[in-house]
């Protein structure tokens, strides 16, 4: 194989250069026919040279035919030799040089025959229309029948390719825009129109529906016709006594064009559609579901013709009250009703059609005013809750016992974003996402401001109104909790699951939409209170447990009587009386969670406040441990707080060895399990010798 490469090489030094095909071939005979002449050459190479040979002859038929395969059959077999590779290369330029010129010609041969047609044929059947006209519509139809065919075949015919898109889009709309001639529009609409007149109370002929499905088949030739978006000519035709009448009654000075009265005329077209949908159906749905056509429902291209007349009307409506807040917002109000009295009745599901789509959204102008409108009405709403004198008072009784008691701006906030939820629900989704970040999360990031300061405000504050610290602790909980559990609520929702699914590119179901504001809401709030009503409980303590210090001053007594030793001090009574009230506050205010949550913290209080302030601060005797002890259970038990906790458990430990006789029985026993020797030696100074 090495010898045929050299021997290649050396014959074909300059291939690289060759540039046409033609003087490839001619190089290639001349070398095979110089090799067919020679005789043994003075290395012996005959093999080699018959082979080279071999190949030549291969390689000449290929490219008089242009086999690729075969080529690259050869390059498996001999190796990349240049020769083979440049062949390659350049059967591949001839390929798609050849591929490109048809595809050329091609478009050529057929937009030709598409301008011809325009500009000599159409004008001639339009000039020459007959009194019948159904000779020139069959015409017309075989004509538009045949280029669907041409362009079909063009664009399957040929390789993909960006010439092939683009010579496509081209024939495309040079079809497109003979299709929509507008003459030819007139005249076939003009024929359907007289033809259907009356067609709601009188039998319908079979020419008529003829005639109707024919210029269905016309239109349906337009390659870029939108069927979901875009009405269709017989229905056009259908709908014209409707928009007469509509005419009539809602443009110019008619007492029913009221411009601050939209509903008149959507009432108006429920009230005919309610009525005519069925004979529609009934008289002409048969034809149209024969055509097969690649539209919507027959109900469907019903309505959307039905709507045009209100699209014109509502277009030059709005010209007017686009600067008028109220106006504009109670046009969009009904024109959402209305559209959703389309989709929920009539089963319709081309929604750029309908009213809203059409006149709202698709103008950026229309609806970056309505959002502006939205956004100053909620501001001003938010205002109004904020600033209330009553805007944080906690109300008792809008919610069930056992769950979170909101304050009235919570609450109002609540239902004021879940009535703009309401408003904008049956928007695409990218208009949902506007009017969530620029109205909702605003409002949510406003209000945890209000709050976050309050919080910040409340620890500056040296003494209280008639509203106690606790309470001002209770309505940054409730208004923060009732907000969070809220969104919790929401971001469950089929909508924001359905947005969320749309940002989150991840797939990720287990976060919900306001994820990010919750975390806000819980770091900054909601985790900086419980710290807050540890020590407000400590302040209640310190306060009311002075009468029990003045009366307790020693504990290394052994002289208390059995009553106290059963059943604790009568000092402490009025501690339990104060913090039993808060504790039913609590109770009545936050969730059934929250209030375990923060009874568990209280033990933790009042058990740290025992032990620093009493066990670690005193000696005793043993009878004056067994009093702590029976102070202690009386505090935690008639409050009812937790025993099964480890604070619970060291006080315990801590009292029992102060209180037991022989320490070095105790300790060997095994019952000391919570605290650690370090604590228990730091402990023994407190016992009095005994």
């Amino acid at each position: 194989m090495t010898m045929i490469s050299q021997f290649l090489e050396s014959s074909f030094s300059s291939l690289a250069d060759l540039n046409k095909i033609d003087n490839l071939i001619s190089s290639i005979e001349s070398s095979r026919l110089a090799l067919k002449s020679q005789s043994i050459d003075q290395n012996g190479s005959v093999k080699a040279n018959e082979q080279a040979v071999e190949l030549l002859n291969d390689l000449q038929e290929i490219i008089e035919v242009d086999d690729l395969p075969r080529l690259h059959d050869l390059i498996d077999l001999y190796g990349p030799l240049e020769i083979l590779t440049s062949v390659e290369k350049q059967i591949s330029d001839k390929v798609q040089l050849k591929q490109v010129h048809k595809l050329y010609e091609d478009y050529e041969s057929i937009n030709g025959q598409l301008i011809n047609f325009s500009c000599i044929d159409l004008p001639a059947i339009l000039e020459n229309w007959s009194s019948s006209n159904i000779a020139e519509i069959d015409q017309i139809l075989q004509s538009f029948g045949k280029f669907a065919i041409q362009l079909d075949d063009f664009h399957t015919s040929h390789e993909p390719s960006s010439a092939l898109s683009n010579c496509y889009s081209q024939l495309q709309t040079e079809l497109s825009t003979i299709v929509n001639d507008k003459l030819l529009k007139e005249q076939l609409q003009l024929i359907l129109n007289q033809s259907v007149k009356d067609w709601e109370e009188k039998p319908i002929t079979h020419e008529t529906l003829e005639l109707f499905s024919k210029i269905l088949q016309i239109q349906s030739f337009d390659p870029l016709c939108n069927f979901n978006e875009n009405s269709l000519w017989a229905f056009e035709s259908l709908t014209n006594s409707f928009k007469l009448k509509f005419i009539y009654h809602f443009t110019g000075e008619s007492e029913t064009n009221r411009i601050d009265k939209p509903e008149y005329c959507l009432r108006y077209l429920q009230s005919y559609l309610s009525s005519s949908n069925i004979i529609a159906k009934a008289k002409f749905g048969k034809s149209f579901n024969k055509l097969r056509l690649k539209a919507p429902t027959f109900e469907s291209c019903y309505i959307i013709a039905l709507l045009n007349p209100l699209k014109s009307k509502f277009k030059k409506d709005l010209k007017q009250i686009v600067g008028d807040e109220r106006m504009l917002s109670h046009l969009i109000f009904e024109l959402q009703n209305f559209d959703q009295f389309i989709i929920l009745n009539y089963n319709f599901n081309q929604l750029n059609s309908l009213l809203v789509y059409s006149l709202i959204l698709s103008d950026e102008f229309i609806f970056n005013k309505w959002l502006n409108n939205e956004k100053n009405f909620v501001n001003h709403r938010y205002d109004e809750l904020i600033n209330s004198p009553v805007a944080f008072q906690i109300d008792h009784d809008v919610v069930e016992d056992g769950k979170t008691k909101p304050t009235k701006s919570s609450l109002n906030l609540k239902n004021l974003l879940e009535g703009i939820t309401k408003n904008y629900e049956n928007l695409p989704i990218k208009y949902q996402m506007r009017f969530l970040s620029e109205v909702q999360l605003k409002l949510l990031n406003f209000y945890f401001s209000v709050l976050k300061q309050g919080l910040d405000a409340l620890d500056k504050l040296e003494k209280f109104d008639e509203v106690s610290y606790l309470e001002r602790l209770c309505r940054l909980w409730c208004s923060s909790k009732f907000t969070i559990e809220a969104m919790s609520y929401w971001g469950e929702s089929a909508l924001f699951l359905e947005l969320w699914s749309s940002l989150n590119q991840n797939d990720d179901l287990s976060t919900t939409f306001f994820d990010s504001v919750i975390m806000g809401y819980n770091k900054d709030i909601i985790n900086r209170l419980p710290k807050r009503f540890d020590t407000y409980f400590e302040r209640e303590l310190n306060k009311s447990m002075k009468a029990y210090f003045q009366a307790n001053h020693s504990w290394e007594r052994t002289d208390y009587s059995e009553n106290v030793l059963l059943y604790g001090s009568q000092e402490l009574d009025s501690t339990i009386l104060l913090i039993s009230k808060d504790l039913k506050y609590l109770q009545k205010t936050l969730s059934n969670s929250d209030y375990l949550i923060l009874k568990s913290d209280l033990t933790l209080t009042i058990s740290k406040y025992f032990e620093n302030n009493i066990i670690y601060s005193n000696k005793f005797s043993r009878m004056g441990a067994k009093k702590l002890k029976a102070d202690y259970l009386k505090v935690i038990e008639s409050l009812n707080l937790f025993k099964d906790t480890v604070n619970y458990g060291k006080i315990m430990e801590l009292l029992q060895i102060l209180e037991t006789e022989d320490i070095e029985a105790l300790l060997q026993s095994g019952e000391i399990k919570v605290l650690k020797d370090s604590q228990v030696r730091e402990l023994l100074p407190r016992r009095e010798k005994r």
